[in-house]
């Protein structure tokens, strides 16, 4: 497994390596992108009406907290026809994502009370992800989007204190996390420090291949490549559970773990390991050659991009990479994503006319 996972990867990073071009190095620090900070106001706002929607269909704070404790997928026939839950899904990552890009992009230049205004933003953001969703993922997420947006910014990688910090503060976020989950769940908390970070996506891909035969079809079915397309329009309700049940992580579940597995997060395999089951090793290296070549070309045009947009999406793009590798779901992860960089762009450019309009 280990051998044929670095074969995919290591054509899928040539493939990205030849078809990304050079790009000139220019700091962008201490710019000015007056149409994003409206745009991040507006996402901020859209977050935190759909998380007071959600709260309100659920009974109130407490209720929704015990509801996302236990990370049970069945909680979404709860919201079925929520717009709150939707839009949360959908502007949470782009808001955060473009908080953090005026935050890297500005530092020290920016005046402090504006400073802590994003940051105090950002903190809400995140805070109602841990204290009402009871997920993670939006915290990982944004640090992936952030160490992008610091490269596209900087031109340069953060300091490794930086990610010693992220690192600290994600495992003692992700024990409290987790504990909290498994005490909803009456399951004994989980003492392996490395369950912290980690989503055994080793074990997964490991017993998945053990059943790769069985697995294999599920993973390639027409209802998934069916779902995938639905991902390009907004969906609630009944459409919203279908995709779900398509997703890789649910189907892994529902093969090698139990009933509570399947019903919670599921089970994420790599994107190694998703290709190969789906197509077999020589077709995962025409995928990984295929998308190596599209993510080299679209990373290179999001780094040689001066807008703010680009700052707020190649951010977006650091999280998708990480979560890709993480849930090896392309095909659901990228339709979902297309249709949230589809809503950002028509976002940003009614925010470009308002500028705009305001200008003498």
């Amino acid at each position: 497994m280990l051998g044929s996972s670095s074969v995919i990867v290591t054509a899928m990073v040539i493939a990205e390596r030849l078809a990304a071009s050079a790009v000139k190095s220019q700091d962008r620090s201490g710019q000015e992108y007056p149409a994003a900070r409206v745009l991040a106001q507006c996402l901020v706002v859209i977050c935190l009406g759909s998380a007071v929607d959600v709260v309100s269909t659920l009974g109130g704070f407490h209720h929704a907290a015990a509801v996302f404790a236990s990370h049970n997928r069945n909680a979404a026939s709860l919201l079925a026809g929520s717009i709150g839950s939707s839009l949360w899904s959908i502007f949470s990552l782009p808001a955060s994502s473009a908080l953090t890009f005026l935050i890297v992009a500005h530092g020290r230049k920016r005046s402090g009370l504006t400073m802590m205004t994003l940051i105090a933003e950002l903190a809400l953001i995140q805070g109602i992800s841990v204290a009402v969703f009871g997920s993670r993922l939006l915290l990982v997420s944004t640090i992936a989007s952030a160490g992008f947006q610091y490269v596209w910014i900087k031109r340069r990688a953060p300091r490794v204190v930086v990610y010693a910090i992220a690192a600290i503060a994600l495992g003692a976020l992700s024990a409290l996390i987790l504990s909290a989950r498994a005490a909803s769940q009456n399951q004994l908390e989980r003492g392996n420090i490395f369950d912290w970070f980690g989503y055994s996506i080793f074990d997964v891909s490991l017993a998945l291949h053990s059943i790769s035969a069985r697995v294999g079809p599920a993973f390639a079915s027409p209802s998934r490549a069916a779902a995938a397309l639905s991902t390009l329009i907004p969906h609630a309700g009944s459409g919203g559970i279908n995709i779900q049940s398509n997703r890789l992580d649910v189907i892994s579940a529902q093969a090698i773990g139990n009933a509570a597995q399947a019903a919670s997060s599921g089970l994420p395999p790599s994107l190694p390991t998703s290709l190969e089951l789906a197509f077999g090793l020589g077709g995962a290296i025409i995928c990984a050659i295929v998308v190596g070549l599209i993510s080299g070309r679209l990373h290179s045009g999001l780094l040689s991009s001066e807008s703010g947009l680009a700052g707020i999406l190649i951010g977006f793009w650091g999280s998708f990479v990480f979560n890709g590798f993480k849930s090896g779901d392309l095909p659901l992860d990228g339709g979902s994503a297309l249709r949230t960089c589809f809503y950002l762009v028509l976002l940003y450019w009614m925010c470009k006319l308002i500028v705009r309009g305001k200008r003498p």
